[in-house]
């Protein structure tokens, strides 16, 4: 079922009441620090998944690539 996790999406479209109500006045816009937060904590997540993916497979070539040297010298 798809549709029952993008339900909470509507509220994003559907807006709220003018003035007060009962949890109080409608919050402030969000700020540039927000608008900041919101793109740089994305980047960085798939930053780091790049790196974990990586820096494992380059230590791999570097390890094959040590080795193959030694061969070449040994042989």
């Amino acid at each position: 079922m798809l549709i029952v996790p993008l339900v909470p999406l509507i509220f994003w479209f559907i807006p709220g009441t003018k003035g007060e109500n009962k949890f109080g006045y409608k919050p402030e816009p969000y700020k540039t620090i927000h608008w900041i937060g919101a793109t740089v904590a994305p980047v960085l997540m798939v930053v780091g998944v790049l790196a974990a993916i990586a820096i494992p497979a380059y230590q791999g070539y570097v390890d094959r690539a040590n080795a193959a040297q030694v061969q070449s010298y040994d042989g």
